[in-house]
């Protein structure tokens, strides 16, 4: 990746946890940075970049096999049909030589256990989009089997997406089936302590339309465009907050990635 004009290639944040949850990635500040992301501590990081082979003077990581993909897509009913188009004819399309394999429970089943395990072992890039928590359908207790996640090195995890005012408490602001372990820090630390590099998420419940196409935009600049995932996601990202400049405060569509 060449030396961008900010003279900053990437930018780390490590935040306190009351202010964790806050879209920093978006300050004005960091625009012309091409990857901002998150991790735990100084540690955490620099066994991430050893774990990759990142060699600094050479703008180099060792990256993900293409031949190596898997997803789960449990879209809601009303994307049904576009995710039919974007699994079946697009994913293909993306990068030439790449091979997929996965399951779309629109056209076939909810995944069983084995199914869970097998396709985040046996890919070295796992991509999971639904409304419902990744954690709930596959919790921890089956997370803890760590060596399902000797290949798996990114995961990229569009859930808990909610466009139903009906499911808010007006008391609270809180959806009723908020989950405090469910949530997308415990998930990023949850993964990282299995030795996967980097977890990609939505940060809050946005709507399932706006995952869709970033889940689309972030697939296309990694596979299509060779971007890093962090690099795919800032870029696709900023202009993707140009098309919503007029999001209401209920369509929080901010992504992280960590």
């Amino acid at each position: 990746m060449p030396l961008p004009a900010s003279g900053i290639e990437s930018l780390i944040l490590i935040l306190d946890s009351k202010i964790e949850s806050l879209p920093l990635e978006s300050l004005q500040v960091f625009e012309k940075i091409p990857v901002v992301a998150r991790d735990f501590n100084l540690h955490m990081h620099l066994q991430r970049l050893k774990a990759l082979g990142h060699q600094a003077e050479l703008h180099n990581n060792r990256g993900v096999a293409k031949e190596s993909l898997s997803y789960i897509v449990d879209p809601p009913t009303s994307l049904v049909e576009a995710s039919k188009a974007f699994v079946g004819t697009e994913l293909p399309k993306l990068s030439p030589g790449t091979q997929w394999t996965g399951v779309l429970t629109a056209t076939e089943h909810s995944p069983s256990t084995g199914e869970w395990q097998e396709k985040i072992a046996k890919s070295q890039m796992f991509a999971y989009f639904s409304m419902t928590c990744l954690l709930h359908k596959f919790p921890p207790a089956l997370v803890t089997e760590l060596s399902i996640f000797n290949q798996c090195k990114a995961m990229i995890i569009f859930d808990r997406m909610n466009s139903y005012k009906t499911l808010v408490d007006r008391n609270v602001v809180t959806s009723r089936h908020f989950v405090p372990s469910e949530q997308p820090l415990q998930a990023a630390a949850l993964f990282s302590l299995c030795g996967v590099n980097t977890i990609v998420t939505n940060h809050w419940a946005t709507k399932p339309e706006d995952n869709l196409e970033m889940f689309d935009k972030l697939l296309r600049g990694v596979l299509t465009d060779g971007l890093y995932l962090g690099a795919s996601l800032k870029k696709h990202w900023q202009s993707y907050a140009l098309e919503v400049a007029d999001l209401g405060p209920d369509d929080p569509a901010v992504v992280t990635h960590q």
